[in-house]
């Protein structure tokens, strides 16, 4: 009858063992899906695109590093900015620019050959230049000020809804010290819209 014990109590624990081992495989694969499965779904949304974008276009990350040197704000912009009309692919469509300098940067001159205006269709989250027909940037007073500028939308860019950003850069702030380089701020997003 020991000898039955014995060799009971020498079988309990292997399988029990086993059993542990093999739930814990078992969760270890089941989680293991469940990320791959998370990891697809990131990648196959809007984020997923935007994150694909980023990786392979040096103006969103342009964008992104002009959004993180930001060291202060140089400009406010109205949330009345914005496009005239709907815009077409390939001409030309006016926005309506609301905006005036921050008190404390006054004194920044803008630099206007770094002046960037880039859209972004929510189709794809691809970046794209938009050329600006009117003059360069110039320096704002501290009162808001209405612009009205030309700009030559891409021919590339889907139809549908999307935003522009504004991209500028600024020397001689009165933060600024010496070789420092230039101040970099981006606008808030501004929708559009494209048609056929």
């Amino acid at each position: 009858m020991s000898d039955e014990s014995e060799f009971g109590m020498h079988h309990a624990r292997p399988p029990m063992r086993a059993f542990l081992i093999d739930e814990a495989v078992k969760n270890a694969i089941r989680y293991a899906i469940i990320g791959i499965l998370a990891l697809l779904a990131y990648v196959a949304t809007p984020i997923g695109n935007r994150v694909a974008a980023i990786w392979n276009s040096p103006v969103v990350l342009e964008q992104i590093l002009f959004e993180l040197a930001s060291n202060r704000r140089v400009v406010d912009y109205s949330p009345a900015s914005r496009f005239q009309t709907d815009c077409r692919r390939g001409e030309v469509c006016t926005l309506i620019l609301r905006h005036r300098r921050v008190t404390g940067a006054a004194e920044c001159e803008i630099i206007p050959t770094a002046s960037r205006f880039t859209l972004m269709s929510y189709d794809d989250f691809v970046p794209r230049a938009a050329f600006n027909l009117d003059a360069k940037g110039y320096n704002l007073g501290t009162n808001f000020e209405t612009r009205e500028l030309r700009l030559r939308i891409p021919s590339s860019i889907p139809l549908g809804e999307g935003e522009l950003r504004i991209s500028s850069s600024y020397k001689n702030c009165a933060w600024q010290i010496e070789d420092e380089p230039p101040t970099s701020a981006v606008s808030p997003s501004i929708e559009f819209n494209i048609v056929r």
